[in-house]
């Protein structure tokens, strides 16, 4: 394998079967979804193809073959094999000797099985789907990103009692930083495959406690202030709620960790598409698609929340400031900067409010100075 593929490998799987024999080779580093698998392919001995697409299923793509077969055929570009009931026969057994290679892998050796997982999850995730038995064998030891680190639903459910996910990456990007400073574990199922999964994780396992949460929900659980802590900011918080109301979003003022983070920005789960959208139609402002991404973006929707953390001190010294000027710039850039924190895709006001807000507060500090 190394010097007809010019390359080293993780391992080798011996294939013998009906009519061929060769071997896969394990490629030693992550594969994209978009990788299109080659394998050399033998007639007799002879070699037909060097690049052949299609002897592998589509989830196969962890793997090189070399392969010696007695009875496919190659087409005449020799790029591919022609699809009849050979091919079919052969690429089922040969999915079979692969799942048998996985399976003993996962009960046998859990050391290497974590290193392949660490560089082929993804494979192991495209075939779980497929196969109810291989998901019970591998979906509890499937890694995840998760708001305490990367853990397994099997150690999620271990450490936690439960599995609270988001399907969204920006969603879990908004509230990674503020669930871990609580101790509240949330897997991020926003990358391929990993909504699906957990879906059916939940579905198949009804007696688990698994369930799907919003962003929003997580601020809900913030500590509320007092009632004399309310009065206290009545006037920030409705001056803020005037500076965010142009954005589609209000305020709110909580207590909650990390302390060091000012403010959180929480939106529901079609927040992202909106703001995409949004950006959209900012760039293209005439014609068709102008009038129909207006109709689009026009729909009504809940607003987005900024939540001022009250613990933060920051915070605490702006809500009693009362010089207006100074309130409003400082909402303006706490706002832009949970956006960016959050990695959402700015809007064109969004991208000129935080340019104008920065000249704005060396323009007041310039002032003060003056003064």
């Amino acid at each position: 394998g190394q010097d007809l593929f010019e390359g080293t490998f993780w391992d080798a799987i011996p294939l013998e079967g009906a009519g061929f024999d060769g071997v896969a080779y394990v490629l030693p580093y992550r594969p994209t979804l978009a990788t299109q698998g080659t394998h050399r392919v033998y007639l007799k001995g002879m070699l037909v193809s060097e690049s052949a697409e299609n002897l592998l299923p589509k989830w196969a793509f962890f793997v090189k073959c070399i392969v010696d077969s007695a009875r496919l055929r190659p087409t005449a570009s020799r790029e591919s094999l022609y699809e009849d009931e050979e091919l079919e026969r052969t690429r089922e057994a040969l999915a079979e000797l692969l799942r048998g290679y996985l399976v003993g892998l996962a009960r046998n050796d859990p050391q290497r099985w974590r290193g392949f997982l660490s560089l082929h999850a993804l494979t192991i995730k495209a075939l779980a789907l497929q196969d109810d038995e291989l998901f019970e064998l591998f979906v509890e030891h499937l890694p995840y990103e998760t708001s305490m680190g990367r853990l397994t639903l099997a150690e999620v459910r271990e450490l936690f009692g439960n599995v609270r996910f988001v399907t969204q990456v920006e969603a879990f990007r908004q509230i990674r930083s503020v669930a871990s400073a609580q101790g509240v574990c949330v897997v991020n199922g926003g990358y391929v495959y990993d909504a699906e999964i957990l879906d059916r994780y939940a579905a198949r396992h009804p007696d688990f406690d698994v369930v799907e949460v919003d962003p929003q929900d997580l601020s809900r659980g913030f500590t509320p202030l007092t009632e004399q802590e309310e009065q206290s900011v009545a006037g920030f918080r409705a001056l803020a709620d005037e500076v965010l109301s142009r954005f589609g979003c209000r305020a709110e003022l909580r207590r909650f960790q990390p302390s060091e983070l000012p403010t959180l920005y929480t939106t529901d789960r079609d927040a992202p598409f909106r703001r995409s959208l949004e950006r959209t139609r900012d760039e293209v402002q005439e014609g068709a698609w102008g009038g129909i991404l207006d109709a689009l973006a026009s729909e009504p929707v809940a607003p987005a929340e900024l939540c001022f953390n009250y613990d933060n001190p920051l915070v605490l010294r702006l809500a009693q400031q009362r010089d207006e000027l100074l309130v409003r710039r400082s909402v303006e850039l706490l706002y832009v900067q949970a956006l960016l924190l959050g990695q959402h895709p700015l809007r064109k006001q969004e991208l000129a409010l935080m340019n104008e807000g920065l000249l704005g507060l060396i323009d007041w500090g310039l002032s003060q100075a003056g003064e």
